[in-house]
């Protein structure tokens, strides 16, 4: 047993602080977590700093010190791969992959092409509850935004639910664009919604924002919009699956058109995930925003180099060659998704 810095959090936000800590490079894998009632208690490998802490306060969890039990670290899919791959290709075998209720996305370079089965069987070893194994042919690209996946292992069957922040979704990845990786960012913005709200997801998907500020937000209404017409199926079963068909309003179409249809100048908050594409579409968000303003959440991609300064000065300029004004805006990076290229998020109130 060791005495450890520790987070103590609420069962329902334990999961998202935990992918945090991971990121951050903060949680202490060597130690088992422990369960205490509702609450979550989680081993660190050091006190936060003030401005690490400050990234996940909005779950609210109290620092502790806390006493732990070793544990035994299971293989991973590297250690499950020696002996099968050459050495010298073992360190190109991704650490990490989506892992969609039962499903398994991963990403090979050309190199490993001709071990990608047994990479998908190492999977399924390690996640002894993966049923299909999906490698991505093609990124992320097109209007429905979704990939090109080839099943290398399992059923074959890519349809699964997939759970998050105490909701329920059917999903899949081959027809549909999800992605857990960002499901810590969903949380964040339900956060800050408050009740009475009436919110535009511009680009719902399944509805992972949607559905998650309906359950977790009184007497909001959500507008949830996607072109897709497989993203609007699963999005209707998942409303009524869990509960919120009096919250969320489904809409098959493009935004724009939609919200030049009668709903503009309706809404208090706006979501644009969209990264790859959202400043096409910021004219149809600020046309939605009330006329006396919201709050808009703003999705891109940038390089390294427009880090901060560049992309608020950008935003701004934007904003106000289309009739609006800036009145407060805040950036931060969601996630890396390449060497220096950033995922990143402005949190802005325009009037």
């Amino acid at each position: 047993m060791s005495e450890k810095s520790a987070l103590k959090v609420d069962k329902r936000e334990s999961n998202t602080l935990i992918k945090l800590l991971r990121d951050m490079k903060l949680l202490d894998g060597d130690f088992k977590i422990k369960r205490t009632g509702d609450f979550v208690v989680i081993p660190l490998l050091r006190k936060p700093t003030v401005e690490e802490f400050e990234k996940f306060s909005y779950v609210k969890p109290i620092l502790q010190l806390d006493v732990f039990e070793p544990r035994f670290k299971t293989a991973n899919i590297r250690d499950a791969l020696k002996n099968i791959i050459p050495d010298e290709l073992l360190d190109l075998v991704p650490s990490s992959m989506d892992l969609i209720g039962e499903v398994a996305v991963i990403q090979v370079r050309d190199e490993l092409r001709p071990f990608v089965k047994a990479i998908g069987e190492a999977v399924i070893k390690i996640y002894p509850h993966i049923k299909t194994v999906l490698v991505k042919s093609s990124p992320i690209s097109g209007v429905f935004r979704v990939g090109g996946y080839e099943a290398i292992v399992g059923s074959g069957e890519t349809e699964t639910i997939y759970k998050e922040h105490g909701c329920t979704y059917l999903v899949d990845p081959v027809k549909v664009y999800v992605s857990p990786r960002l499901s810590s960012e969903r949380l964040r913005i339900a956060s800050m919604v408050k009740p009475g709200e009436v919110i535009l997801d511009m680009f719902t998907g399944v509805g992972c924002y949607a559905i998650l500020i309906a359950k977790k937000i009184e007497k909001c209404k959500v507008y949830a919009v996607d072109l897709n017409p497989n993203a609007i199926r699963y999005l209707k079963h998942n409303i009524k699956k869990n509960k919120v068909e009096d919250k969320v309003i489904p809409i098959e179409g493009d935004v724009t058109k939609v919200v030049e249809s009668g709903l503009k100048e309706m809404f208090d908050r706006v979501i644009m995930d969209n990264p790859s594409n959202a400043k096409a579409f910021l004219k149809t968000a600020c046309d939605a925003l009330k006329r006396t303003g919201g709050v808009i959440h703003y999705y891109e991609f940038r390089p390294e180099s427009d880090l901060e300064h560049e992309v608020l000065k950008d935003f701004h300029k934007n904003v106000e060659n289309l009739g609006r004004s800036v009145e407060s805006a805040k950036m931060r990076i969601v996630r890396e998704v390449a060497p220096r290229r950033y995922h990143i998020a402005i949190d802005a109130v325009v009037k």
